[in-house]
């Protein structure tokens, strides 16, 4: 009899990719076959999965955050009548308060979207090293894939590459753009990280 090609699990598998249907489940959701179980939910089913899965956890993948999550996926933990951020929650567990106020529970797989609460992926940053090591896991919103953007990289290695010889007026109507953008593109105020 054929079994589920995740390893340890022994149910008959359901679809063309060979999985169970507990695995396809998690996958679905999670996009993890590995993902824990989701727990029966109840006022103290957040805090039993840390301590059972989170906390002594003994690797380095992701930790999957079963349970309720906000919009842009990030898991969510009630603690004394409060929503708190569970990555965040575990962080403080692990690392102690943060330094500031302003700290941020940063991830250093660049998964937090996708739910991990690993301790070992987190560490307490400032913003703007939070938003560096987004850049470096390419979770950045910035540039083209900000959705309101008119320009792509290439546009704007062409508008500076243009500048040279042409006017800002002339290259603003060929882009679409007002001639004040184009002077922000030059200057390095807007797109400045992308340099050629």
């Amino acid at each position: 009899m054929k079994t589920c090609l995740v390893d340890g699990c022994e149910n008959p598998p359901v679809n063309i990719r060979g999985w169970c249907n507990g695995h396809y489940t998690r996958w679905v959701k999670y996009r993890d076959v590995k993902a824990h179980i989701p727990l029966k939910t109840g006022p103290y089913a957040g805090i039993k999965f840390i301590r059972q899965h989170v906390l002594d956890a003994d690797t380095n993948e992701c930790i999957i955050w079963p349970l309720d999550r906000n919009n842009k996926g990030y898991g969510q933990i009630g603690i004394n009548g409060k929503r708190l951020l569970a990555h965040r929650y575990v962080c403080a567990l692990v690392n102690g308060e943060p330094p500031t106020e302003k700290h941020e529970a940063a991830h250093s797989c660049g998964r937090g979207h996708h739910g991990c609460v690993n301790p070992r992926h987190l560490s307490w940053k400032t913003h703007a090293e939070n938003q560096r090591d987004r850049v470096r896991h390419g979770t950045s919103n910035r540039g083209e894939k900000q959705g309101r953007s008119k320009l792509t990289e290439h546009d704007v290695r062409e508008i500076r590459r243009r500048s040279k010889a042409e006017t800002q007026t002339a290259i603003a109507k060929e882009f679409g753009i007002s001639s004040a953008h184009v002077s922000g593109i030059l200057s390095g105020r807007f797109w400045g990280w992308l340099r050629a």
